[in-house]
């Protein structure tokens, strides 16, 4: 399981809206808003990072989800499915990212 720390960019005036599509996943707790309802604290819960990309980009869809910034990962039990030889670790996301200057 990936325990993931997100910040949502919300459109403005779009708050309530956003937080509502955001409770609508059960792999998604929200903890806060910022004061200017621009910004929403979440926790993803998921199983793979495959779903994690999922669901961002299912997310991003809506009008009022501008952007998500992951800030935490943890990949404790990934590491010990690795350790145990039970799955070989690919860098994704990383594969498909372009650097933008």
């Amino acid at each position: 399981m990936l325990i993931v720390g997100s910040v949502v960019n919300i459109e403005k005036g779009s708050t309530k809206k956003a937080i509502e599509i955001l409770k609508n996943y059960n792999e998604i707790k929200v903890y806060s808003t910022s004061e200017d309802g621009l910004r929403v604290i979440i926790v993803f819960e998921v199983d793979s990072e495959e779903t994690l990309d999922r669901i961002c980009n299912e997310l991003k869809q809506h009008d009022e989800i501008i952007d998500i910034g992951h800030h935490y990962c943890n990949f404790e039990d990934a590491i010990e499915k690795i350790e145990k030889g039970e799955i070989t670790p690919e860098m994704l996301s990383f594969k498909k990212k372009i650097k933008i200057i």
